[in-house]
């Protein structure tokens, strides 16, 4: 698997950029954002993609986490289906 800067992602986000003619923070988290509870209750904070706060504008660039099962990076984390 390629790395990051090489993806889609990365250069749909590296478009948009250019069009805002803003630098995006990457992989931010919103406070209201947050994941299923996990068995002790805790709600993590998801990141988005892309966030451009002058333009108050969010890409969340569509990859297979948002479709199918993943291999996690942590041991802890398990895939949720949307919705």
């Amino acid at each position: 698997m390629g790395s990051r800067d090489d993806s889609d992602e990365a250069y749909v986000v590296g478009l948009c950029s250019q069009v805002l003619g803003e630098t995006p923070l990457t992989q931010h988290k919103f406070d209201w954002l947050q994941g299923d509870p996990g068995a002790g209750g805790r709600r993590a904070r998801l990141p988005v993609d892309a966030y451009w706060p002058g333009h108050r504008l969010v890409v969340e660039y569509r990859e297979l986490q948002h479709d199918q099962p993943v291999q996690a990076r942590q041991a802890h984390r398990k895939w949720c289906p949307p919705g």
